[in-house]
């Protein structure tokens, strides 16, 4: 074991952490106002946080690797930083400083968010959870990518508003002007079917995106211009979200015990929950210390061309996580095949796999244009539909995208934001165009 090695990792999360706290200027209510905060804030549990430990344990799943690969997985990971930072900087002046106006929600865009968002999400989650039980819960557990594949369709893809209409419903009740207890009820019940549902089905990742992002609103929306860290942590939501993160870890150490993999050291299983879950800085080290081609674009284009079926299209490009399998197992991620399981690759270990060192910088480039661009979102929301796209839309492609796949995160956003855009165009945009043309507003 070599100490230098995890100096370094120690001396890149002191890196991302000091950028983080320089971008929020030590401000925690910005983390969301500038997104680009997020992403360096998870980039240092990714590929620096979670990397000491399974240095020091060694605990690595596809070989040994020497400490110059380590090395230089390190210097990939600061070129990325580097560029990201730099174009977010240097892309024009943000918007992020001026306060929104938020309207709150009107009584028919209550009605559509309860009537034809929530109830069919929640149908279709009944349903979904109806077909697992018919399948046999053990069977589901370990085929979870393949009963979804072959049962999920409509229950599993349009279910997912269930967590959307969760997050609406609590942006809702925080913009109303007395704090609409209704809606306040909907936002809990929502809430815990979420917890539920998604517990039952073992997604641990709509749990941590819904709660986070309700966090996220919850700052947006916040009266307070400051908010320091000391705060937070002995905050509500502090214990909200230490609550999900030991919902997490249990629903990891069911998944582990039924597919196997579970250690008996309860450290070394919470470390690889949090390892499974939300990163892993080891594919990009086995990249850097392997042959591979380059994927020169296929993985992003996965993405794009996700909604046309596979039935239709065999051929289709796999996405990152499936890509990658293939590259340290070969034929293991083979479509229709029972039992298969893809990686979490994330925003470095993605572009290093399309061009590497030049596909970084490529890519980390424009991630920053990109976290900007999403940044001067935030002025032109102007009521909760709006705020929800907003905070939803900057968590994952900036924190989610830190440990997902662009090909799964980019089409899990298409399918989500679709139904809370329609109550937007309807039922808040219009309105505020109204006011704005009469000029009952201005700016």
């Amino acid at each position: 074991m070599n100490f230098f090695i995890v100096l370094l990792y120690v001396l890149l999360g002191i890196i991302l952490l000091g950028l983080c706290r320089w971008i929020t200027e030590g401000n925690v209510i910005n983390l969301f106002k500038r997104p680009v905060s997020l992403c360096l804030l998870q980039l240092f549990v990714v590929h620096s946080f979670l990397p000491v430990f399974q240095y020091l344990m060694n605990l690595y799943r596809y070989g040994t690797y020497s400490d110059m690969s380590h090395i230089i997985s390190i210097i990939v990971t600061l070129v990325f930083v580097f560029f990201m930072v730099l174009t977010y900087m240097l892309s024009g002046n943000a918007k992020e400083k001026i306060e929104p106006l938020v309207f709150p929600m009107n009584y028919q865009g209550k009605m559509f968010l309860l009537i034809c968002v929530a109830l069919p999400a929640i149908l279709l989650s009944v349903s979904h959870a109806s077909k697992i039980g018919s399948f046999g819960y053990d069977e589901y557990m370990q085929d979870r990518i393949g009963f979804s594949d072959r049962e999920g369709g409509m229950d599993l893809l349009l279910g997912r508003w269930v967590y959307m209409s969760f997050i609406v419903a609590f942006a809702a009740y925080q913009s109303s002007e007395k704090k609409d207890k209704i809606m306040l009820f909907w936002a809990i019940f929502l809430g815990v079917f979420t917890f539920a549902f998604y517990s039952y089905t073992s997604a641990r990742h709509a749990i941590f995106i819904s709660v986070m992002v309700v966090i996220g609103i919850y700052f947006v929306l916040n009266q307070k211009k400051y908010l320091s860290l000391t705060r937070v942590l002995f905050s509500k939501a502090s214990l909200i979200v230490l609550a999900m993160g030991i919902g997490i870890v249990a629903v990891g150490n069911i998944r582990a015990e039924k597919i196997g993999g579970y250690s008996e050291n309860r450290f070394e299983q919470v470390f690889l929950t949090l390892n499974n879950g939300f990163g892993n800085h080891e594919l990009v080290v086995w990249l850097v210390s392997n042959d591979f081609n380059y994927m020169y674009g296929q993985t992003y284009m996965a993405g794009f061309v996700n909604p046309f079926p596979r039935a239709f299209w065999p051929n289709k490009p796999f996405g990152a996580g499936a890509s990658l399998k293939n590259m340290i197992m070969p034929g293991s991620y083979q479509w229709g095949a029972k039992g298969i399981s893809s990686l979490t690759t994330g925003w470095v270990t993605e572009a290093y796999m399309n061009g590497g060192l030049i596909g970084v910088i490529i890519i980390g480039s424009l991630t920053g244009l990109l976290l900007k661009f999403i940044a001067n979102m935030l002025f032109n929301c102007h009521g909760p539909w709006a705020i929800s796209i907003y905070c939803y839309t900057a968590f994952m492609y900036s924190f989610s995208m830190t440990y997902g796949e662009f090909n799964g995160i980019y089409t899990r956003w298409l399918t989500d934001v679709f139904p809370l855009f329609l109550g937007w165009l309807f039922y808040e945009y219009r309105e505020y165009k109204e006011l704005y043309n009469n000029q009952l507003i201005s700016y």
